[in-house]
């Protein structure tokens, strides 16, 4: 009996993705910049609020082509949350957690605006310090700041200090992955598109004054937060260094 197409392509499927992790295609980075502003010399002495990480999974499909999985994401931010917990267990500083946290609406709606200034402040802070380009603006002026509107951030929580964290991570297909594999086999390159960066940054900034005193990033293509036994070293490298354990 013939063998079936569906069946055929699937054999070659899973052979390319054998040969496919074989390929030394992985590559991590992971940085702390200490920036040294606003920071007292007792840990005893900080407050800190937890935000709930900003998590986005993505899907590339055969064609290159990202989609946002909300599933995926969610799953992970629970896990990311988790071993957030898990990392801060011992510290001294006194914490609240924006998810254990009741705030009026407009706090929430201020709560989300500053993540979404923390990500454009933070991929600017990745490509300054992760060899993208040192800003010019920098040379003169090293601070670095999501502005003035931090201060209700801290009142709401009673606290000085809020962490930001912001992950985005993308999954290739396993039409990608095979369609890719075999590019690399015939014209020795492709892999790069189809497994593409887990980019990752953390932010401990004073509210009174909106400063980042303290910033993390990571880039690497090494575990997975759909993995939930690479989250927590995922986190603990992103947080290498974070200076109210």
């Amino acid at each position: 009996m013939a063998t079936e197409p569906k069946a055929i392509r699937r054999a070659v499927l899973r052979a390319l993705i054998a040969i496919c992790l074989c390929l030394p295609i992985g590559f991590g980075e992971a940085f702390a910049q200490a920036l040294g502003e606003d920071w007292p010399s007792n840990p005893e002495e900080v407050s800190l609020v937890v935000l709930t990480p900003r998590i986005k999974l993505y899907q590339v499909d055969d064609r290159g082509a990202m989609a946002l999985r909300e599933d995926w994401s969610a799953t992970a931010r629970e896990r990311v949350s988790d071993a957030l917990k898990a990392f801060l267990a011992d510290s001294s500083a006194t914490i609240a957690w924006e998810s254990g946290s009741v705030v009026s609406p407009e706090q929430r709606r201020l709560t989300e605006d500053l993540k979404a200034v923390h990500a454009a402040v933070g991929a600017a802070m990745t490509g300054h310090f992760g060899g993208g380009g040192v800003l010019q603006t920098k040379r003169q002026d090293p601070r670095w700041t999501l502005g003035e509107g931090t201060g209700p951030l801290g009142q709401a929580h009673g606290a000085d200090y809020a962490l930001f964290i912001q992950i985005s991570d993308s999954h290739a297909t396993g039409e990608r992955i095979a369609g890719a594999a075999a590019q690399q086999l015939v014209v020795g390159f492709g892999m790069d598109k189809a497994f593409l960066r887990r980019i990752g940054f953390a932010s401990l900034v004073h509210l009174a004054t909106g400063r980042v005193v303290w910033f993390g990033h990571q880039i690497s293509t090494i575990g997975s937060l759909r993995r939930e036994k690479d989250t927590r070293d995922i986190l603990d490298d992103l947080l290498a260094g974070f200076p109210a354990q």
